[in-house]
């Protein structure tokens, strides 16, 4: 019998291992959520378990219906691409969690590629009318990205009603600094094994043995403690940590998470420039031509005020323009896109730019009005006045340039004839103080030229630059899923500026 016990205790102890194995399961409780945006739309819970080299997190939007994901960037930047994410979405009518590469930022989404392997458990997507929610569990390491405490971490969210294309609704950056180990291993078979015996069929006593939730230095209370103390001096390493991927200010939260918010950085840039382009094109642009149109009326033929409200406006359009410009390539620079490459409205913007300098440039560079005999006039300064010889000459112009602008403007600029004289048969006629017709030196070649090339290059850019603000308003509302009131606002001032002054200029002719 003694020869027996072995054999038969090696039994029990095979089939004690066999009955442990197959009746205990991890519990991984997440861990608290982590707000991960400035507004608490988007929180992050998480939990790992490195007994089995898995993490499992939940990705929560609280602002409507979208896809949302959340991956690490290869490169150890704060930027989408190239990220190995997980994104959570509606495809075809149905939910869908997969794993995705992220090459390139391109707003259609064909830079967003399904990967081959795809190696997720327990995935799950969820949304109500005012939630989506992502959760998935997911190897620690694997042959698509590996999870270490310098991850940089990117998250994400798509524009409502769950558009897949465009620019992203909401999405950052962030550092997690060692997951929460919160699982626990815990029996699910019977409440307690078979008991041993001695061979002889009596049953022997066993000792109770209890299991005890892992608990690892990041979450330790003493660690907790630690944590909890050096929050701020935490926060400010972080700010002046140059390996922050966003360069903002981060926090921590729950003891092990410092969070580094970017979300979007260039958005601030792109309103900027849409403001800047708006008020040049859309108020400057038509108050300048509306100056020249309505140059008879008395108060604007008044020593040339026609004349200088047109030329500073135009210098305020300029200054606008080159600003607005400015901006949308750093924000283009900063997206990390190619400039002037994707899409009609870059590629417009710079041809407004480039021929609106040449514009202002070529104003510098206006010729001459022509010279007239002498004629009874009153002086313009002080019409009670003329000269010794009772006339003042037709063109007192001093120069071209700056000073022919806006400092001594001809009569022409600032009598009731308007700058452009009637051309009858190749000459300009002019009534004498008598009341006889007399022949005025026609306008040169070059002076013509220079006003037809003037007028007409400032209307093709004024409508050009109308279909850029347009087309820019429309971008706007695709990538950030902005409702359409822009549109509404630019075009009701931009056209009841240009419908008044065309009344008004139709009532002066008329």
């Amino acid at each position: 019998m003694s020869s027996q016990n072995p054999t038969m205790k090696l039994l029990f102890l095979l089939s004690l291992s066999c009955w442990y194995s197959s009746s205990a399961e991890w519990v991984c409780p997440l861990a608290d959520p982590i707000t991960l945006d400035s507004d608490g739309l988007v929180t992050l819970e998480q939990v790992a378990n490195k007994a089995e080299g898995t993490f499992t997190m939940r990705l929560t939007y609280s602002g409507g219906q979208s896809w949302v994901g959340i991956g690490i960037n290869r490169e150890g930047s704060s930027d989408m691409e190239p990220t190995a994410a997980v994104i959570g979405r509606i495809l075809d009518g149905a939910p869908d969690v997969s794993k995705y590469d992220l090459i390139s930022s391109s707003k259609d989404g064909s830079g967003v590629i399904p990967m081959g392997l795809q190696n997720l458990k327990d995935v799950k997507f969820e949304q109500t009318d005012t939630t989506s929610v992502l959760t998935f569990t997911q190897q620690l390491s694997d042959e698509t990205v590996t999870v270490t405490d310098d991850s940089v971490w990117i998250y994400a969210v798509g524009l409502p009603d769950n558009q897949w294309a465009g620019k992203h609704l909401i999405h950052g950056a962030f550092y997690l600094r060692g997951m929460d180990e919160l699982c626990t291993e815990v029996a699910t078979g019977p409440t307690s094994a078979p008991a041993p015996t001695d061979g002889t069929g009596v049953a022997q006593p066993t000792e109770a043995v209890s299991v005890q939730p892992q608990a690892t230095g990041d979450v330790a209370d003493e660690e907790s403690d630690e944590y909890e103390a050096d929050d701020e001096e935490s926060e400010d390493a972080q700010d002046s940590n140059p390996s922050n991927p966003s360069g903002s200010t981060s926090s921590q939260q729950s003891g092990i998470v410092q969070v580094a918010s970017t979300e979007d950085e260039t958005r601030p840039l792109w309103v900027a420039h849409g403001v800047l382009m708006a008020l040049a094109w859309g108020v400057c642009a038509p108050l300048a031509i509306g100056a020249v149109l309505l140059r008879n009326v008395s108060f604007l033929s008044n020593k040339g005020y026609w004349f200088k409200i047109h030329f500073y406006l135009n210098i305020c359009n300029i200054l606008f323009t080159a600003v607005g410009f400015a901006l949308a390539v750093v924000a283009i620079q900063k997206q990390g896109d190619e400039h002037f490459k994707e899409g009609t409205h870059t590629k417009a913007g710079l041809a407004i730019f480039v021929v609106a300098l040449f514009q202002f440039a070529l104003a510098f560079l206006r010729p001459d009005p022509p010279k007239a005999p002498s004629r009874n006039i009153k002086s313009i300064d002080n019409p009670a006045d003329t000269d010794s010889n009772n006339s003042t000459p037709y063109d007192s112009t001093p120069s071209s340039g700056i000073e022919h602008a806006v400092n001594v403007l001809p009569p022409s600029f600032t009598g009731d004839r308007g700058e452009s004289e009637e051309i009858e048969l190749g000459r300009n006629l002019d009534v004498a103080a008598d009341g006889s017709e007399q022949d005025v030196p026609t306008k040169s070649g070059i002076r013509l030229a220079w006003e037809i090339s003037h007028r007409f290059t400032g209307i093709a850019l004024i409508g050009l630059a109308w279909y850029n603000c347009t087309s820019g308003i429309q971008l706007q509302v695709e990538n950030y899923g902005e409702q359409d009131d822009q549109m509404a606002a630019f075009w009701g001032v931009t056209a009841g500026i240009s419908g008044f002054i065309f009344f008004l200029a139709y009532v002066v002719r008329v």
